[in-house]
């Protein structure tokens, strides 16, 4: 319940903040526009308009919610899981190299509420923060030209792999089976193609691997019931990261 009243409180302070900082803003540029002074043209591009704080702020807000309401729904099926793994014995805690450590804190579970309520907030408000400024970085003049720049040479590149991947399963399909290679001298050539290819396009890697992470980051910051930092860390079966 404590959630639910936290999730909520979060999702209207976002949308009552974006809303009265759009007027904030309008009324910045009203007040501009009502001076007898003429200021150079990048001072009004400086004070973003209403619209471009309510497009950057509700669409942020909604995925900031729905991130939140996720953390919620996994929290109780997280904990019940563990609690009865620990007492049917999946879980070996006898054998565990952190057990020691797990006995002389057993008087410490008054620390998982707090920790929950505020590792939601915190989860929310990360959300929030990264769409708000990816949206707003888009369309606000300063930054317009910049980020155009990097969402052609996104868009681009995302093209480029996904005609690469297409291209990589037909080449496994006609030069391999399994382990081994039906006709090696045509694999050892797609290969060399392949890799020369992966040098131009390895930035998406990085970018792709920046995204996950970042958004991996903000999300498991509200899962206070689970390790972040090990092997088994996905969501719905999305293994983040997919490097060998």
């Amino acid at each position: 319940t404590s959630h639910v009243i936290i999730g909520s409180l979060v999702g209207y302070f976002l949308v009552w903040g974006t809303t009265n900082s759009a007027r904030a803003a309008q009324k910045a540029r009203d007040d501009v526009d009502a001076s007898n002074i003429q200021y150079p043209q990048y001072v009004y591009d400086m004070i973003p308009e209403a619209w471009m704080i309510k497009r950057s702020g509700y669409p942020a807000a909604a995925i900031s919610i729905i991130a939140m309401v996720v953390l919620i729904l996994l929290y109780l099926p997280s904990t019940v899981s563990m609690t009865l793994k620990l007492r049917s014995g999946v879980m070996p805690f006898l054998h565990d190299p952190y057990s020691l450590k797990y006995r002389k804190a057993a008087d410490q579970t008054f620390y998982n509420l707090g920790n929950m309520i505020f590792a939601l907030f915190g989860s929310g408000g990360m959300f929030f923060l990264i769409f708000f400024l990816i949206i707003f970085l888009t369309i606000w003049p300063i930054t317009q030209p910049a980020a155009a720049l990097i969402w052609a040479w996104s868009i681009g590149l995302a093209i480029t792999v996904i005609l690469k991947v297409i291209v990589m399963k037909c080449f496994n399909e006609k030069f391999y089976r399994a382990f081994y290679r039906k006709r090696p001298g045509a694999a050892n050539f797609s290969g060399l193609v392949l890799e020369c290819w992966q040098i131009g396009v390895a930035g998406g890697v990085l970018l792709g691997r920046l995204t996950q992470f970042l958004l991996a980051t903000a999300f498991w910051i509200g899962r206070v019931d689970v390790q972040f930092l090990t092997e088994d860390v996905r969501l719905g079966g999305w293994r983040f990261d997919t490097a060998p």
